[in-house]
């Protein structure tokens, strides 16, 4: 684990466990009651127009008896690329997720994002941020977990014969990261942003995992703790120090340019060495 202080030029830190958690300790009370979703939402803008270099399309995939809405963005080169699952957070497949597909196509990747709410009419069909949000705790965690095997299922043999594929989970999508590997064996590695993981089967996994958490965001940055205990060299992590949970979302208020710059630029080399 490493502590970085992304308000002083991105400079690494290190600092054992009982530094880190001294340091966490001395922030107020206030500040750890405060809700990981205080965020901006309704002042999300839609996402900027297509770069040259990447094409999108919309496409459905089968998932036992149904059909999942899934959004594809892909380098414009006819060129092999790896592929990527990115599982969206509590706000569903909305234009900042949508984004960031955008954003891992212009860096190399067949970047691959199922809207987990296909089943309930797709995050199109609800009228708020909460609505989406409460829409997602109600999804049952086995279906959700299948949902997205399918669709992983779906990009290896439909869409990107042939290539790796990795999987990136931001906030809510961290957890079924997790899920998805234990569900499949030949995940090339697997991304998480500020999310938590299942409180069993971590041992039945043999992908690599990176982690990126805010050091306010106690519980998801404490509890990397007990995964690295469970899933040792497979798993690293980083605690950005002064930022909490939406650090590297630039929808959120919580956002912050250096620490999401940092996180960035170790995950696209993490993935890369797939």
């Amino acid at each position: 684990m490493e502590f970085d202080n992304p308000g002083n030029n991105a400079t690494s830190l290190s600092m054992n466990r009982r530094q880190w958690l001294r340091t966490t300790a001395t922030v107020t009370a206030g500040s750890f009651l405060l809700p990981n979703r205080i965020r901006a939402w309704a002042r999300i803008q839609s996402a900027s127009g297509n770069s040259p270099n990447v094409q999108t399309e919309n496409v459905q995939y089968p998932s036992g008896e149904a059909k999942l809405n899934a959004f594809v963005a892909k380098p414009a080169s006819g060129e092999p690329h790896p592929s990527l699952i990115l599982i969206h957070d509590d706000t569903g497949l909305n234009d900042h997720a949508m984004q960031v597909a955008r954003n891992f196509a212009e860096a190399g990747f067949f970047t691959f994002a199922p809207d987990l709410l296909s089943r309930s009419g797709g995050v199109a069909s609800f009228q708020s941020a909460d609505q989406i949000a409460e829409a997602l705790t109600q999804l049952p965690t086995d279906q959700t977990a299948e949902d997205l095997r399918a669709g992983y299922s779906y990009l290896r043999s439909t869409l990107n014969p042939d290539a790796s594929a990795s999987a990136v989970g931001l906030g809510w999508g961290g957890w079924r990261t997790f899920l998805l590997a234990e569900k499949v064996s030949g995940l090339a590695r697997a991304v998480v942003y500020s999310g938590s993981a299942p409180s069993a089967g971590l041992s039945e996994i043999e992908t690599k995992f990176l982690a990126h958490y805010g050091q306010y965001d106690f519980r998801l940055a404490g509890n990397a703790l007990w995964v690295e205990q469970e899933l040792g060299k497979r798993f690293t992590y980083f605690i950005y120090p002064g930022v909490d949970h939406g650090f590297y979302d630039d929808s959120s208020p919580q956002f912050n340019a250096e620490a999401a710059k940092l996180a960035w630029s170790r995950t696209l080399e993490f993935l890369r060495a797939a």
